[in-house]
């Protein structure tokens, strides 16, 4: 019987630790302490410091899979199993500002659609028009202002999504190292929390060509 007790004081205190862990790895990451996403942006083709810039953001958000826009009887997206007017795999928004800030008017937006096994945390999604469906992704990068502004795909390169130990549900990490179609490469690991709501109205209100351009891209691609 004491030994029993013993081994149960034991349980207990194993799990208190654990409960402890996880809630020291969300305030830390709730209170600021890290930056919830951070990437190199290796630009050859520009000049000076741009060539070389890095960005930290805490404006990371990620999403479960949906319908977006039109139905593919109208210029939309077919999903990968082929039922027509939807796109599965989640998505992904970072928002980063100039560089050294974290928060404030975006100056850079990095969008990701992830196919449905890396959504799920299996393996990594491949940006290659010839690479298998279950296992591609897509999506963009957009500078807002400046005279460099533009959309630029990403053509080549690879994402990784997992959930981190001892964190939120709601919470996801996402490694990046991709390649865009103006030569840009960006190489980053980002925290994102989720909400549906702000990507949906990324994707619905405020930049709605860029994504339903980048839908039928995928679907003319498979």
């Amino acid at each position: 019987m004491k030994l029993l007790t013993q081994r149960l004081h034991r349980m207990a205190s194993s799990r208190t630790t654990v409960t402890l862990l996880m809630a020291l790895t969300a305030m830390a990451t709730l209170a600021g302490c890290q930056p919830a996403g951070r990437v190199d942006l290796l630009q050859p083709q520009m000049t000076g410091w741009q060539r070389e810039v890095q960005l930290i953001t805490d404006q990371a958000h990620w999403a479960r899979s949906g319908d977006v826009g039109k139905s593919a009887d109208a210029g939309g997206g077919v999903d990968r199993d082929g039922d027509k007017g939807k796109i599965k795999g989640d998505r992904l928004l970072a928002r980063f500002p100039l560089p050294g800030g974290r928060t404030g008017r975006p100056t850079y937006l990095l969008y990701l659609r992830l196919p449905n096994n890396v959504a799920k945390g299996m393996g990594k999604a491949v940006i290659d028009p010839s690479a298998e469906p279950a296992s591609r992704t897509s999506g963009f990068l957009i500078q807002t202002r400046g005279e460099n502004a533009r959309v630029s795909r990403f053509v080549s390169g690879q994402v990784k999504a997992a959930w981190p130990f001892l964190v939120p549900a709601n919470q996801r990490t996402f490694k990046i190292d991709v390649q865009c179609e103006d030569g840009t490469r960006i190489v980053g690991k980002i925290l994102a929390f989720r909400d549906d709501y702000r990507i949906t109205r990324f994707e619905t209100k405020q930049y709605p060509a860029e994504v339903q351009s980048l839908l039928q891209r995928s679907t003319i691609n498979e």
